[in-house]
């Protein structure tokens, strides 16, 4: 599969998203599930969680005058990048040592190389193309941000190395375990280099935090919409932590309407509109239609979440139509697949639900939420706008009352 954008940036292919299938692709997913994504490795990144959670929540009850609207997208891109650079880096992603804001401006330009087409892509062995793109501009663009996220990448790794940092009794975090086998060779079927780090680092930041912080936007935007879910999924919340400051990881497995509210939203505003493109591996047949080798598949989740041959009243935010149903996302059933499916589904679904439910039920549980004033429900502006994942076009300002 010929993506110039996704080649550069993942290192020629060395990732796990837009790697092609093979034994590298086969040992490099495996790495990431068993080694970095893991139900005990998710558990173990709970106080990155529980940190940025508390910080969100501080910030929206300290940081404007009572009544006041504050824009909730931007706390909440900052909490999911809060989480993911955690995850990834450690305490350092917090600290003065790292230019946090510049790499911020860095993962959107990548975002954008990721998300866009180049004539390249759709004439890989022509000269003529490989020249529109550089008159466009687009060739250039591409090898500026992967010079940037590369220098980034380099100084993390290289402060992961110091030895100082293994006698200081640091949390372990992704790069970590990541140098570590490095060093050790553990991932000798790979033979596991540096570049092999970047472009796993590189999937972890372009999949995670723009999917969590959509997600999240998303569903405080469907519930504003409808008072009738709000007030249910509150009310459940609510009644169920009773005299704590926050709502811990271990009070969200009973929450099943937030995880309805979850589940329905994915339906309605899937993560990622478009799965990653694959290509065909051999001929075949779908729909009457013969697929030859090598075709590009695009699978669109959007338009599945919202046809009505598949869901009733699709365009209706109502969470109760899971009540009592075995309809999942994490692809078993092919009506909802905002992860995908097989073997090619999203490595990072447990990481990824498990920072939106302990977010979502902690802003349910610590605030009521209002309109700006003279602002309705059907006033909010609800259009998309984006390339890999969809966001919405108008920040999302709501005005927090902390609950006393």
């Amino acid at each position: 599969m010929h993506f110039s954008g996704p080649r550069t940036l993942s290192y020629d292919f060395l990732d796990v998203a837009f790697s092609p299938y093979g034994n590298y692709w086969r040992e490099t997913r495996k790495l990431f599930i068993l080694e970095l994504l893991s139900m005990r490795r998710v558990q173990s990144f709970a106080y990155a969680r529980a940190a940025e959670v508390d910080r969100l929540v501080a910030s929206l009850a300290a940081g404007s005058p009572p009544g006041a609207p504050v824009d909730l997208s931007e706390k909440l891109y900052a909490l999911s990048d809060g989480i993911v650079g955690t995850v990834a880096f450690g305490k350092m992603y917090g600290s003065a040592q790292f230019e946090r804001s510049s790499f911020q401006r860095v993962m959107d330009d990548t975002l954008r190389v990721l998300g866009s087409f180049t004539f390249e892509d759709f004439f890989p062995a022509s000269r003529l193309a490989r020249c529109a793109d550089v008159l466009t501009g687009a060739a250039g663009q591409r090898r500026r941000v992967f010079r940037q996220i590369d220098r980034f990448f380099d100084s993390v790794i290289d402060k992961h190395l110091e030895p100082e940092r293994l006698q200081a009794g640091v949390q372990e975090d992704m790069v970590d375990a990541l140098v570590k086998m490095w060093r050790e060779q553990d991932g000798e079927a790979l033979g596991l280099t540096r570049d092999h780090i970047k472009g796993i680092l590189m999937d972890t930041f372009a999949g995670g935090i723009d999917t969590c912080a959509v997600t999240m936007i998303w569903i405080m935007s469907e519930l504003m919409r409808n008072p009738r879910v709000m007030r249910r999924a509150q009310a459940e919340v609510r009644g169920m932590v009773t005299g704590k400051p926050r709502v811990e990881e271990e009070d969200v497995k009973g929450l099943r309407y937030l995880k309805m509210v979850v589940k329905e939203n994915f339906r309605l505003h899937p993560p990622g509109t478009l799965l990653i493109p694959r290509e065909t591996m051999r001929s075949c047949v779908i729909g009457g239609y013969d697929v030859l080798p090598g075709t590009r598949v695009f699978v669109n989740v959007w338009a599945m979440g919202r046809d009505p041959s598949i869901w009733e009243n699709p365009e209706e935010f109502r969470p109760e139509r899971f009540e009592g149903s075995r309809v999942d996302f994490r692809g078993s059933d092919f009506k909802l697949l905002p992860f995908g499916s097989g073997r090619r589904s999203c490595p990072a679904v447990a990481m990824g639900v498990a920072n939106v439910e302990l977010a979502l039920a902690n802003l349910l549980y610590c605030f009521d939420w209002e309109l700006p004033e003279g602002m309705k429900g059907e006033d909010i502006d609800m259009e998309e706008t984006g390339q890999l994942a969809f966001r919405k076009m108008v920040p999302l300002c709501l005005v927090p009352i902390k609950r006393v």
